[in-house]
């Protein structure tokens, strides 16, 4: 694939990789389109891998020769994960000659295509995201899974957190509804009682969330604090449930250090996954509440917790 199959196969430092939760991202957007190559050997493809991925000895540009009016690919190689991926040599050496003949039937496409290596291989992602893998408990082909916005804090539309498979596999505990009326996921007899908090605003940038954005903010710091899990959805997955989250979650890293992908600063994070909402929110509520995060009072949940 001319400089970047060389680059990519001679070790160069300046090889793209992808961490494990950006896949997984890629993967919830509906409007990517991706090429996931599996390089481990046959009989490991064969036995479970990546959802959608095709082994790389098989005709891995089928999807991208099928499609020509798409310009955009991204392609993602993996191998099983056990070398040392700190460096490219490593990467290559795993990724070994089933990666060139992958490469070698790109070349055609090389100018569409945006190629990485997945940091950590098929087992980081399996031991993330098992629900993703074939052959592991709970997976389901194709199935769309809610954006992870950091650890333990994920964002999509109604659709996905009314679905039950969703939640029991994200092992979601809380639930924040930004929306008027639309109903919470029936009790799920498998788990616990899910906690709900509803902000009653439909989805559209000119509602005035900032009335109701301490008791959401305290709502998740206190669940995240607890170790739950945090779903915040309004219809479409868009728009003032981002805010809502943006803002939490620069006040609960910046005051209690729960880690963010790949280190990147609390308000880093939120402008990269945010632009343009974080700035024109104004100063930040000073509630005792939210101030010191599950060190005072605790939001009430929901109407109807569970359901």
């Amino acid at each position: 694939m001319g400089n970047r199959s060389g680059r990519l196969l001679g070790g160069d430092p300046s090889v793209d990789k992808i961490a494990c939760y950006e896949l997984f991202n890629l993967l919830a957007d509906v409007r990517a389109s991706i090429v996931l190559i599996d390089c481990r050997q046959a009989h490991s493809y064969a036995h479970s891998h990546l959802d959608g991925a095709v082994h790389a000895a098989d005709d891995c540009a089928a999807e991208i020769r099928n499609h020509p009016r798409v310009e955009r690919w991204d392609v993602v190689l993996y191998g099983d994960g056990s070398s040392n991926a700190a460096s490219n040599q490593a990467l290559t050496s795993e990724l070994g000659v089933n990666a060139r003949e992958a490469l070698k039937q790109l070349a055609p496409f090389q100018s569409k295509c945006k190629i990485r290596v997945l940091r950590g291989g098929f087992d980081e992602f399996r031991k993330l995201y098992s629900f993703v893998v074939t052959g592991e408990s709970g997976y389901e082909p194709s199935r769309l899974y809610p954006s992870e916005i950091m650890s333990r804090l994920y964002l999509s539309s109604h659709a996905l957190a009314y679905d039950p498979v969703v939640l029991l596999n994200l092992r979601v505990t809380h639930v924040v509804n930004v929306t008027p009326d639309h109903p919470n996921c029936p009790r799920i007899k498998e788990r616990p009682p899910i906690r709900y908090h509803r902000i009653p605003i439909v989805d559209d940038a000119k509602e005035n969330v900032r009335e109701y954005l301490s008791d959401a903010v305290a709502f998740i710091s206190d669940a995240i604090q607890s170790g739950g899990v945090v779903l915040v959805h309004c219809r479409h997955g868009q728009c003032n449930d981002r805010r809502c989250m943006a803002d939490g979650e620069i006040q609960h890293d910046a005051r209690r250090g729960a880690r963010t992908h790949e280190g990147v600063p609390p308000e880093g994070l939120a402008e990269r996954w945010f632009p343009g909402f974080v700035g024109g929110m104004g100063p930040r509520p000073r509630r005792a509440g939210v101030v010191q995060f599950g060190l005072g009072r605790e939001s009430q949940p929901d109407a109807s917790v569970g359901g």
